[in-house]
């Protein structure tokens, strides 16, 4: 389908200075005066709590609108404003160490939910240090000549030496701990027990039989086996085998307007609080679909409420992904709301409530159930089965004895042979296809978080709901 421009594009008036180069350069300058105010003698510490809450939410929102152009804009000027801010983000961080003292010592009836939560995160910090990865805080190295292996040099574009230039930063730079795994596997793993049966079972010999199992089910017995004969004419596409898997849904369309309809509707049936919220994302232009699948989808939260960049095309799996990331908004709206300053949600919270929001509105969708049946198989396959693929080939990154584009695409086919069933066949540039994966360096092992976050997910029903979303951690 196409997508109209106006829905390409987010609008960023909302963040009240202009989406400029010099507008961003303003705002930071005013940010760094405010800032040296911050510990006047004359203010009282009331007035300096509501004073530095002004400036975190006046960061925040610069930080958010920057994070936008740069998706948006190929500026090379716009992707230089990144030391303003640093700049920024170090005046910040001197200034507020009295009033952050002060805050600390302070009693918890005194000050406000957010500061609660501030004093709250810094204990937390004190006794176990960060536990989290921030996705911005990966930041790869610049490009540099001949990362690939020579024999491979004059077929790859400046894209692939891109990738293959910041995959390889990634892992040389991230060394192996004592039990085994990198040290940004178990900064993500750790300290959550949903992940030390999962990691176990990743570990064994048989780990996809499961998905083979389920492709095997799919596929009629008299096209299966002409497809395991010798001759590649008779093996079966990649392209062909998810034609098979999609058939009982593939006749459902749904324009841009009316996905949003159906799934603000249904989110307001959940619980009154959720009215409105995502009509009013779509009607402020906070939601930019796109129409390239290589480009992530995600929801992204602000001060000024959150941004969504989807990839939609009109299908079922479309209105599932829209649905995934508007409840992503609906959590990330609901805990603004309690705390005013930005949180860090708990990535494996994020992504259960989010599963839960897709699946529930899915199946009160497709009202036959063998058609729900065969679409909850296939998203089992899709968010445990085929993640755990991933990180496994993430992890097998780590053993290559040279990092290049060949021995990076070898890897991939490895794992997807063990992946699908002996009888699919897979075209020349799915080789390619590891190294697109937006995760891979913006948010290193976020994968892991997936097949846990769907187990998650299934434990979930409206009463929990509607403890969960005003959450940060579970």
């Amino acid at each position: 389908m196409l997508i109209e421009d106006k829905y390409k594009q987010w609008r960023l008036d909302a963040f009240e200075m202009p989406a400029t180069i010099e507008g961003v350069m303003d705002q930071a300058l005013n940010i760094q005066e405010k800032a040296q105010k911050l510990n006047d003698s004359e203010l009282s510490f009331t007035q300096q709590m509501e004073a530095y809450k002004e400036l975190d939410l006046l960061f925040d929102a610069l930080e958010s609108l920057f994070y936008l152009m740069k998706i948006t804009c190929s500026c090379d000027g716009v992707h230089g404003l990144q030391c303003v801010l640093d700049k920024t983000a170090s005046v910040l961080i001197e200034d507020a160490k009295p009033f952050l003292t002060r805050l600390l010592s302070a009693s918890l009836s005194d000050v406000p939910t957010w500061a609660q939560q501030l004093k709250n995160d810094s204990d937390d910090f004190n006794e176990t240090g960060s536990d989290c990865i921030s996705a911005a805080a990966f930041v790869p190295a610049p490009v540099s000549s001949h990362i690939c292996a020579e024999k491979d040099s004059s077929a790859l574009t400046t894209e692939n030496r891109i990738l293959v230039d910041r995959i390889k930063y990634r892992i040389l730079s991230d060394p192996l701990e004592k039990n085994g795994f990198p040290r940004l596997f178990n900064q993500r793993a750790n300290p959550k027990k949903a992940f030390i049966s999962l990691i176990q079972e990743m570990n064994t010999d048989n780990v996809f039989e499961e998905s083979r199992a389920y492709f095997d089910s799919m596929i009629p017995p008299s096209l299966r086996a002409e497809s395991k004969m010798v001759s590649s004419e008779k093996s079966l596409s990649l392209s062909m085998l998810r034609a098979i898997q999609r058939q009982a849904w593939s006749h459902l369309t749904f324009s841009i307007e009316d996905a949003i309809d159906y799934i603000d509707s249904q989110f307001s049936l959940y619980d009154e609080r959720f009215r409105g919220k995502v009509k009013r994302a779509f009607s402020e232009g906070r939601i930019r679909f796109i129409s390239n699948q290589d480009e992530p989808s995600f929801c992204f939260d602000t001060p000024k409420g959150s941004f969504i960049q989807v990839y939609f095309v009109g299908d079922l799996e479309s209105l599932a992904l829209l649905t995934h990331e508007c409840g992503h908004l609906l959590h990330q709206e609901t805990v603004r709301n309690q705390f005013v300053l930005k949180q860090d949600i708990q990535p494996y919270l994020s992504e259960a409530i989010a599963l839960y929001f897709e699946n529930r509105l899915i199946k009160t969708l497709l009202n036959a159930e063998y058609v729900y049946l065969s679409w909850r198989n296939a998203q089992k396959n899709e968010w445990f089965d085929r993640h755990v693929l991933l990180v496994k080939f993430e992890l097998a990154l780590y053993q290559l004895d040279r990092i290049d584009c060949a021995s990076i695409a070898k890897s991939w086919m490895q794992c997807n042979r063990e992946f699908y069933p002996p009888y699919v066949m897979f075209d020349n540039e799915f080789a390619f296809k590891g190294e697109k994966i937006a995760h891979l360096c913006h948010a290193p092992f976020y994968t892991l978080v997936y097949p846990a976050a769907y187990e998650l997910s299934q434990t979930i029903d409206e009463t929990l709901l509607k403890k969960l979303i005003g959450q940060t951690s579970v």
